[in-house]
């Protein structure tokens, strides 16, 4: 019998300087088994756009995640939204798996819990 595989919702958190690694950082995750290709990616960019609800809406995605992904470095470091995010995953027990790439290797809060780090080697 073959083994089906249950969507999840999966939450994004980067900076936009970051966003063209997303492809391949997914790509990486599903290669490892820590995303599903079935699974629903949500992003920020995503959500519905209502006027001055944004942190609600971002709110309401991560709330509904499996787990969330933060794709972090010094953009990421630097951002309000990313830091928000994964400080409200944390908050709601949310696993966390931080992408850290080894040329931008900035250290992760250290009040994080439940955070699994994967580094991946950047191009170029």
């Amino acid at each position: 019998m073959a083994k089906v595989k249950r969507q999840s919702n999966v939450f994004i958190s980067y900076a936009r300087a970051d966003a063209p690694k997303l492809h391949v950082i997914l790509k990486n995750l599903i290669a490892s088994g820590l995303v599903n290709e079935e699974d629903r990616i949500l992003k920020e960019e995503d959500l519905p756009a209502k006027h001055g609800a944004v942190r609600k809406e971002v709110k309401k995605q991560i709330q509904s995640a499996s787990k969330v992904i933060v794709v972090w470095g010094t953009a990421s470091a630097n951002s309000q939204w990313v830091n928000y995010e994964m400080g409200l995953a944390d908050a709601l027990g949310k696993p966390i798996i931080a992408v850290i790439s080894t040329k931008d290797a900035v250290a992760l809060p250290a009040n994080l819990q439940n955070v699994q780090v994967i580094k991946i080697a950047s191009e170029g």
